[in-house]
């Protein structure tokens, strides 16, 4: 994760590289995997914030697209939230955006944990 100068950090420590954070100029940065894409876009989307998609490569650094590709497989969903908003309701976007990735890892871990048990006979 690129850290820029003088920023809040809100990141979070998932399994999948995903990220939230808001700059000094206010903007909001958010990095998730594709299967979280509707999720972050149906929270940014109802707020009518300004905002740049990008499909970021996760394995070349130089792949980046503003439309998204046919196969999104190994493609991280990439959003620059600029504007329409002031920089507080950003970070409270921001936080919400947190709470809800956190919470959909928590619920995958305990899926995984459910699955990996084993059932007494």
């Amino acid at each position: 994760m690129v850290k820029l100068n003088n920023a809040i950090d809100i990141d979070i420590n998932t399994n999948r590289n995903a990220w939230v954070l808001q700059d000094t100029v206010g903007d909001l940065h958010i990095q998730v995997d594709n299967k979280l894409q509707n999720m972050v876009k149906r929270v940014l989307e109802d707020e009518a914030c300004t905002m740049r998609e990008e499909w970021r490569s996760k394995y070349n650094h130089y792949v980046c697209y503003d439309y998204e590709p046919f196969c999104c497989e190994g493609f991280m969903y990439y959003v620059h939230v600029t504007g329409g908003i002031s920089w507080q309701h950003k970070h409270f976007l921001g936080m919400i955006i947190k709470t809800m990735l956190e919470a959909n890892q928590h619920l995958e871990n305990c899926y995984k944990h459910n699955i990996t048990r084993k059932e007494p006979v």
